[in-house]
């Protein structure tokens, strides 16, 4: 699968995108190499019109996209989001509510992860796939046994809500 065909992906789960470049050169005193990239844009669950720029590489253009736009995810910071929209709170329909604000940065940020893990798919894990899906199946053997709350230790908690979480995450990663 190459970036276009990515792109016919990420189109078919919501996404419209623009691909772009600008040539090497100075501007405003600096000094700048070339640059491609993938405009992405989607509405958020509470109308904003969210866009992102993805760089990529020509050398390697998918791999490079994947890779930026998994740190894309990875720093996206829902509360600095929220923050930047403060000013236009309850205008040109803005939510009023810092709740809203909070949530739908919230939604935003999972809904790049869910196009970065619908983009990556198999690539994502290989050969590992398959032993994370055996993980995955005794995580929850595991989880099924779990005592009740008032039988464990504190350590004992500890455990079987970190595999809870780990139980999630694969989940989530399409394990």
């Amino acid at each position: 699968m190459d970036l276009e065909q990515l792109l016919s992906k990420a189109k078919e789960i919501g996404w419209s995108y623009r691909v772009g470049s600008e040539p090497a050169g100075a501007e405003s005193g600096w000094y700048h190499e070339e640059r491609n990239y993938v405009e992405l844009r989607k509405p958020s669950p509470a109308g904003e019109d969210f866009c992102m720029a993805i760089a990529f590489k020509k050398e390697n253009p998918k791999e490079t996209f994947l890779a930026n736009l998994n740190e894309f995810w990875d720093n996206f910071n829902p509360e600095e989001h929220a923050a930047m929209w403060m000013p236009q709170r309850g205008k040109g329909g803005c939510p009023k509510s810092l709740l809203d604000l909070l949530t739908d940065a919230e939604e935003i940020k999972s809904s790049v992860f869910d196009l970065w893990s619908a983009l990556a798919g198999e690539q994502l894990f290989g050969a590992l796939k398959a032993r994370l899906s055996s993980l995955l199946k005794e995580v929850e053997e595991l989880l099924a046994f779990a005592p009740s709350e008032e039988e464990c230790c504190k350590e004992e908690k500890q455990v079987f809500s970190d595999l809870a979480n780990l139980k999630e995450s694969l989940t989530s990663a399409g394990i």
